[in-house]
C-alpha cells in the first residue's frame, strides 16, 4: 500500500513519545519528497480537523501550511452550517 499523507497523520495521531517523533520525521521526509501540488490535493481530501492539526506540527513550508489552514477553515464552516460547533 503506498504511503499517503492521511496515513502518516493517522499513525502520528496514535503514536506517543519516541514513536511519535519518528513518524513525524518520516512525515517531513514524505512531504519533502512529494510535489507540493500532490500534498495540497491530499490535504483537500482530509475531513478530520485533528489530522490537520498534526500536519501543522510537522512545520510545513508556507504553501502547505496555508492549504492546511484553509482546509481547516472549510471544515469548520461545514460544521457551523450543520450546527455541530
Amino acid at each position: 500500500m503506498p504511503e499517503t499523507l492521511e496515513m502518516f497523520l493517522k499513525n502520528l495521531q496514535l503514536a506517543r513519545g519516541v514513536e511519535h517523533m519518528a513518524i513525524l520525521r518520516h512525515l517531513r521526509e514524505y512531504i519533502d519528497a512529494t510535489p507540493i501540488e500532490d500534498i495540497i490535493r491530499q490535504i483537500n481530501e482530509i475531513n478530520d480537523k485533528m489530522l490537520l492539526k498534526y500536519l501543522i506540527e510537522a512545520k510545513p513550508i508556507k504553501p502547505i501550511l496555508e492549504a492546511t489552514l484553509r482546509r481547516y477553515d472549510e471544515l469548520t464552516e461545514e460544521e457551523l452550517k450543520k450546527g455541530k460547533v
